[in-house]
C-alpha cells in the first residue's frame, strides 16, 4: 500500500491537502524491480495478461512470471546495447502484449519508453518524437492498417537514431531489424540490473495538441504509481478482476490501467483494437468485470443491444465500465446504462496528471448515482490529487460557478520534455492549469466536479458564455434517432460566433436522405421544439455527418478543432 508522510522538499504543485492535512505520496519500496518481484513472487503461475486479436480470434496469455521474464530480458538487452540510467526508447506498435512488456522493461531497466501513434502519427510527427525525445533505441510492430506504409517510414525512422541504436522488430517483416523474440532468447539478466525508483522519469507521452509540434509530458515513477493507487482504490480494484481494454495502448488511458492493475495482481485483457462487433462478445468470454470506453464507443456500443440479446452474451460479470477523456453526453449514458444494465462511471483527468483525478464513487446509493449521470458529473477527487474550480485571476470559485479546473498533487508529472516555458506556463501559482471549463457542486454530501469541455471550445455568442456540452446533450434527448452531436462555433457577423450542430444519425444516411433528416430536425427546433434550452442557445446552423466523417485521435476522441477549422471554412464570408 502506498504511504502518507508529511510533506517535505516539494513543488507547490506536488503539495497534497487531505482533511486538512498536508500529505505526500511515497513508492511502497526502494525500487520498482523489487516492487514488481513481490507481486510476481507470490503468485508466479497465475495469468496477468491476455491477448485477443479481434481479427483472427487469436488468444495468448502470459502469466506474470513469463510477463516478468520478457520485460528483464528487454530491459537487460537495451542496456547492454548501451542504454544506460534514464536514457528513452520510442515504441511504435498497436495493441501487443510487448507494448506492455516494453512499458515494464523501461522501468525494471531504469529507463524511459516513448510510445508514439502509429496510425494517427504522421511520419513527420514520428520523427519529432523519436529527435526531441533523444531516443536511443526504437522497438516497432507492423501494425499499419496499409502494410506497405511501414516500409516508406521505416527508412525514415531508422535514418533518424543514433548510429548504432538499436532496432528491434517483432515479426519477419521489418528488413534491417533485429528480430525480438530472437534477441530476447539469446540475452542473460544480470544481477545488479538498476531499476527505476521514485523521482526517476519512466514514460514520455505527447500531448495530442492539434496545432504545432506536440508536448511530452515526462511522467517519474511516483507520478505514475500515485495515480494507479488513487484509481486502484476508487475502483476498489482486487487481484480477481479481468480489466477489458480496447483504447490504444500508446495513450495514458491503456499505459496507466495496464500498470494499475498490474500493481493489484490483476488480469489486464488487451484487445489488438477496437471493433464494435467483438467487444460485447469478447468481454463475455473473457469473465470481463472492468473496462474502459470513451464517449464515441458508448454511442457506437449502444447500437449493439440487439447483438447482445440475439447471441444470448452473459454480461453480468462486469461491474463497471469507466469513461471519459472528453465531456460525457449524460442523456446517451443513461441510455446505455438502462439498455445494458452496467453502470458507467465516468473519471476526469488529463495526459499531464496520468489519467485520473476525479471519479464518481462506486458506491453511491442507487439515487445518488441516477442523480450523477442525469446532472454529469466527473465524480470527487481521487485520493491523491486536490481538485479546484479557478477564475481568471487563480482565485477558487463558489459553487456552481463556471472557471479552469485545476490540479495539484504527486500525480502532476515533472513537466514537458525540452519545453521549460511551456512547463512554466502550466504550472503557475502551485497548480496544473489544466485547460478545461467546469464547476463543482455538493452531490450526496461531497464535492463533485462538472465538466463542460475545452476553454478553446466553449462557443461565444454575442459575448455570452455557452457550453456546448449542454447544447449536444438537449438534442440527444430530444432526437432519439441521433448517435451523436457536436455543437461548434461558427463565424458570424452579428454574434461574433453561431451555433452549428453537427448531427451523427444512428443509421448511416447519405444524400438526400440525409439532408432531409437533417431539415426535419432543424425545422422542429426553429420552431421551439428542444427542451431544456433556450432560443439563443439553440442552434441556428446544420450539418449532416456519418460517424466515418468525424476526425478522431487514436482513442475515438472527436478532434473538435479540427473539426471547428473544417467548419469555419464552410461558414466563413468570402
Amino acid at each position: 500500500m502506498p504511504l502518507e508522510q508529511p510533506a517535505e522538499r516539494l513543488r507547490d504543485v506536488d503539495r497534497l491537502v487531505k482533511d486538512g492535512r498536508e500529505t505526500a505520496y511515497a513508492f511502497p519500496a526502494p525500487d520498482f524491480g523489487t516492487f514488481f518481484g513481490s507481486i510476481v513472487a507470490r503468485e508466479p503461475g497465475k495469468v496477468a495478461l491476455v491477448h485477443l486479436d479481434v481479427d483472427t480470434d487469436a488468444r495468448t496469455e502470459f502469466t506474470y512470471e513469463q510477463l516478468h521474464d520478457r520485460a528483464l530480458r528487454l530491459a537487460a538487452l537495451l542496456r547492454a546495447r548501451g542504454l544506460g540510467d534514464g536514457d528513452r526508447f520510442c515504441l511504435g506498435m498497436g495493441n501487443r502484449a510487448e507494448a506492455l512488456v516494453a512499458y515494464l522493461a523501461a522501468q525494471l531497466g531504469r529507463l524511459a519508453a516513448v510510445p508514439f501513434d502509429l496510425e494517427k502519427d504522421p511520419i513527420e510527427r514520428k520523427l519529432f518524437k523519436l529527435k526531441d525525445s533523444g531516443a536511443k533505441a526504437l522497438v516497432v510492430a507492423n501494425d499499419y492498417k496499409e502494410k506497405a506504409r511501414f516500409a516508406e517510414e521505416f527508412a525514415e525512422l531508422r535514418a533518424a537514431l543514433p548510429a548504432g541504436a538499436p532496432l528491434l522488430a517483432c515479426g519477419a517483416d521489418a528488413p534491417g531489424c533485429e528480430q525480438l523474440d530472437a534477441a530476447l532468447g539469446g540475452v542473460a539478466v544480470p544481477k545488479d540490473l538498476p531499476s527505476a525508483r521514485s523521482e526517476d522519469p519512466i514514460l514520455v507521452i505527447y500531448t495530442s495538441g492539434t496545432t504545432g509540434h506536440p508536448k511530452g509530458a515526462v511522467q517519474r515513477l511516483r507520478n505514475v504509481y500515485a495515480n494507479a493507487d488513487g484509481i486502484a482504490e476508487w475502483q476498489q480494484m482486487d487481484a480477481d478482476d479481468r480489466f477489458f481494454m480496447v483504447l490504444p495502448i500508446h495513450h495514458i488511458n491503456s499505459s496507466v490501467f495496464s500498470l494499475t492493475v498490474l500493481s493489484r495482481g490483476a488480469r489486464v485483457v488487451l484487445c489488438s483494437r477496437y471493433r464494435a462487433s467483438r467487444f460485447w462478445p469478447l468481454a463475455a468470454r473473457e469473465g470481463a468485470t472492468i473496462g474502459s470506453i470513451v464517449a464515441t464507443i458508448m454511442q457506437d456500443l449502444q447500437t449493439r443491444a440487439g447483438q447482445v440479446k440475439e447471441e444470448g452474451l452473459d454480461l453480468s460479470s462486469f461491474k463497471r465500465i469507466l469513461i471519459g477523456s472528453a465531456p460525457v453526453p449524460p442523456a446517451a449514458a443513461k441510455r446505455f446504462v438502462e439498455t445494458f444494465g452496467i453502470p458507467l462511471i465516468q473519471g476526469y483527468g488529463l495526459t499531464e496528471v496520468n489519467l485520473r483525478v476525479t471519479g464518481v464513487p462506486v458506491d453511491l446509493s442507487k439515487a445518488d448515482y441516477a442523480r450523477a449521470v442525469a446532472e454529469n458529473s466527473a465524480g470527487v477527487e481521487l485520493r491523491f490529487a486536490n481538485v479546484a474550480v479557478h477564475d481568471d485571476a487563480g482565485n477558487e470559485c463558489a459553487e456552481g460557478a463556471l472557471g479552469e479546473l485545476a490540479i495539484r498533487g504527486p500525480v502532476v508529472m515533472k513537466g514537458y520534455l525540452n519545453r521549460p516555458d511551456a512547463t512554466e506556463e502550466v504550472l503557475r501559482g502551485g497548480w496544473l492549469r489544466s485547460g478545461d471549463l467546469g464547476c463543482w457542486k455538493m452531490l450526496g454530501g461531497r464535492r463533485h466536479f462538472f465538466i463542460q469541455g475545452r476553454k478553446k471550445e466553449l462557443i461565444i455568442k454575442g459575448g455570452v458564455n455557452i457550453s456546448p456540452l449542454a447544447i449536444e446533450d438537449a438534442l440527444l434527448a430530444d432526437f432519439h434517432e441521433l448517435q451523436a452531436v457536436y455543437a461548434i462555433g461558427v463565424p458570424d457577423e452579428r454574434y461574433g460566433e453561431e451555433i452549428c450542430a453537427v448531427l451523427v444519425f444512428r443509421e448511416p444516411l447519405e444524400g438526400a436522405a440525409r439532408a432531409a433528416a437533417v431539415e426535419r430536425i432543424a425545422a422542429r427546433i426553429r420552431e421551439g421544439h428542444l427542451r431544456n434550452l433556450g432560443g439563443y442557445e439553440s442552434p441556428r446552423h446544420f450539418v449532416g455527418m456519418t460517424d466515418g466523417e468525424l476526425p478522431k485521435t487514436s482513442t475515438g476522441k472527436v478532434q473538435r478543432a479540427i473539426l471547428a477549422e473544417r467548419l469555419k471554412a464552410r461558414f466563413a464570408k468570402p
